[in-house]
């Protein structure tokens, strides 16, 4: 009999990580507010010279901060007690490197679709030299197949920068776990993708108010996901 293939409980993982925002806001806006002034030295020390190098710093600053708020959401996803100074677990030079080179290698796998896209534009372009309804047609559909394209890989490698962050994987293995972890879970994933963008619409217009409980929720969301389809992969 042929293995099930496990679906992704869209609102049931929002409601655990709901609740496991309890708990966990003082620690991540903690962190979250250590990297934002650091970042506000950085940015003024640049307004001063050297504009380039802090640039730089500041960049790369970014990546730490990104690495670290997201390995306390999936420590907490995993119901581990979290506390600031566990950042120094993930904030070292390996998964820095690792998580630059996933960036790179996702921009490698996104080249057909950003082909697909200059096509369209190409066809696009010379259709307004040479007027034709085909050539319209023709740049619609590769556009369409881009898009489409762009948000399943975009889907499939979700997971990937949780493998650097907390397996410790390299670029290539987090790659395949990320495809290999989120099969079957396309459709899935792209429902909570929309959800989350409303949820946060929602706690942005309230003022800002509403991210209080909305950031550390977003990186919970995320290591719940990670947990549960790591589990049944």
């Amino acid at each position: 009999m042929a293995e099930m293939t496990y679906s992704l409980p869209v609102i049931d993982s929002i409601k655990i990580a709901w609740a496991k925002v309890k708990g966990a806001k003082g620690t991540i806006w903690a962190i979250f507010g250590m990297f934002f002034v650091a970042e506000i030295i950085l940015a003024t020390l640049g307004s001063f010279g050297l504009k380039p190098l802090f640039t730089v710093l500041l960049y790369i600053l970014q990546i730490f901060s990104t690495i670290s708020l997201m390995y306390i959401g999936i420590r907490r996803a995993q119901d581990v007690p979290i506390h600031y100074t566990m950042i120094k677990e993930a904030l070292n030079l390996r998964t820095f490197l690792c998580a630059i080179g996933f960036y790179i290698l996702q921009i490698i796998v996104f080249i057909p679709p950003f082909i697909l896209c200059f096509l369209g534009g190409y066809t696009l372009m010379y259709g307004q030299h040479e007027p034709s309804t085909a050539l319209n047609l023709l740049a619609s559909l590769l556009y369409l197949v881009a898009a489409i394209l762009f948000l399943i890989l975009s889907m499939r490698m979700w997971l990937g920068l949780a493998f650097v962050i907390d397996k410790k994987m390299n670029p290539w293995e987090a790659l395949k776990n990320s495809f290999k972890s989120t099969k079957g879970n396309v459709w899935n994933l792209i429902g909570l993708a929309i959800l989350l963008i409303l949820i946060m619409f929602v706690c942005t217009i309230t003022l800002g108010i509403g991210l209080i409980w909305g950031m550390p929720w977003f990186l919970i969301i995320y290591g719940e996901v990670y947990k549960r389809l790591t589990s049944h992969a």
